[in-house]
């Protein structure tokens, strides 16, 4: 065999091993066409059509809320799944993040609410978007003092990096018109992350009472896509597999 056919047949075998690292353990269902499988929930979260007059983009979609089933916070029929939100102590242990992550201070602790998490493998560089949505009944502590806004938020969590939390949205940024129970809502929105480093990866979405366990919101996800970055071709690989043997051969003589 000469050496350039061993060059050719090396980057045969080894390029199936890097286009497929990626797909080790693969994002899936960000659609939520198959309810909830795949992903990992505290609280109350379900697959919904739609609520608060804001529809899925397929047949469904992810909603997460801080509403009691008795409908004791403000009213019946906003908790979806029959399962009380968690106690915000754990709710940050689900997603790996300290317990005071989402106190506004000392004074106004987080208190309730639901979450989801997924993990999979990413490759630095990849894209995720996801489409959100916070609907509210959360206005009247606005400004008030006496309580915090309800929050929206999106966690990355990689090993060897820190923690990436970011506040999506509060209630008092919900300006629109709400219906089914809902009196405002931000509208759908687009978010997008880019890993900054290949390994595993765990996603976290979460809804939250903050200063106060009166008033419900939720948090609509959908469309939540992981985008790969644009593999090197195949001729790449056996570029460099060319010029590695150039290079040896140069240092042997």
């Amino acid at each position: 065999m000469t050496q350039f056919t061993k060059v050719l047949f090396g980057a045969f075998l080894v390029a199936p091993l890097v286009l497929g690292s990626a797909a080790a353990q693969a994002q899936t269902n960000g659609g939520f066409e198959s309810g909830l499988t795949g992903w990992s929930a505290a609280g109350d979260v379900s697959a919904q059509a739609s609520v608060g007059g804001q529809t899925a983009s397929g047949s469904f979609m992810a909603v997460l809320t801080n509403a009691a089933p008795s409908g004791f916070d403000d009213a019946t029929g906003l908790n979806l799944s029959g399962t009380a939100p968690v106690d915000f102590s754990f709710a940050p242990n689900f997603l790996g993040l300290p317990i005071t992550t989402f106190d506004l201070s000392p004074a106004v602790g987080a208190y309730e609410g639901s979450a989801i998490q997924q993990s999979f493998a990413v490759q630095a560089g990849d894209r995720l978007t996801f489409r959100w949505n916070l609907i509210t009944n959360d206005l009247l502590n606005t400004g008030t003092g006496i309580g915090g806004v309800d929050t929206a938020f999106f966690v990355v969590a990689q090993p060897g990096q820190p923690d990436f939390v970011v506040r999506l949205g509060e209630s008092n940024e919900a300006i629109m018109a709400a219906s089914g129970g809902y009196s405002n809502t931000t509208g759908n929105l687009i978010h997008s992350h880019i890993f900054s480093q290949s390994g595993m990866a765990t996603i976290g979405f979460g809804i939250v009472d903050v200063g106060d366990y009166a008033v419900s919101s939720a948090l609509t996800l959908d469309q939540v896509i992981l985008t790969p970055v644009p593999e090197a071709p195949l001729w790449a690989l056996m570029l460099a597999g060319l010029a590695i043997v150039r290079m040896r051969k140069s240092q042997n003589r």
